[in-house]
């Protein structure tokens, strides 16, 4: 047991075991103003709306065209996962160019009738044509393939829904 002047009652254990009464003192006697509310809540709505342009530009562009074109139609793709079924991007995805030249980046889920997977690929852009640089597929059992060069010409993109 502990008696001190600071602590008028006893104690028994560590002195974090009680609830921080002060601290929610103080967070309740802050206030905003419903001014500054507004202010904050419309550049929170801004944000949104910019991240939500930006996936929407990502998936509905050429390079993630060619990509998910890629990851259903390549011969080493398809032995991996059994058949590629369905090819989805993520949210993880990067585009860059500039002219006729540039790169794109993307993660992408495969699912196949054997197993399913996640593939990052990588793509090129040269004198306006994508395509696959080269890119890695790992399965869910944990399988690594490495993807080094298209098996088929993937200029082409497919239509995107």
């Amino acid at each position: 047991m502990l008696k001190t002047g600071s602590f008028p009652k006893t104690r028994i254990g560590t002195l974090y075991a009680e609830s921080p009464v002060g601290a929610q003192k103080m967070l309740r006697a802050i206030s905003i103003s419903p001014e500054a509310k507004r202010a904050f809540q419309g550049w929170f709505v801004i944000f949104l709306m910019m991240i939500m342009l930006g996936e929407v530009y990502m998936r509905s562009s050429t390079p993630a065209a060619v990509a998910l074109n890629f990851a259903e139609h390549n011969a080493a793709v398809q032995n991996a996962v059994g058949g590629a079924a369905h090819a989805q991007l993520n949210w993880i995805g990067h585009i860059h160019y500039e002219g006729n030249e540039g790169w794109a980046s993307f993660e992408m889920y495969v699912t196949g009738a054997r197993t399913s997977g996640t593939m990052d690929i990588t793509l090129q852009r040269q004198r306006g044509h994508w395509t696959v640089a080269g890119g890695q597929l790992v399965t869910d059992s944990g399988s690594v393939i490495k993807i080094t060069e298209p098996a088929n010409r993937t200029d082409q993109p497919r239509a995107v829904n």
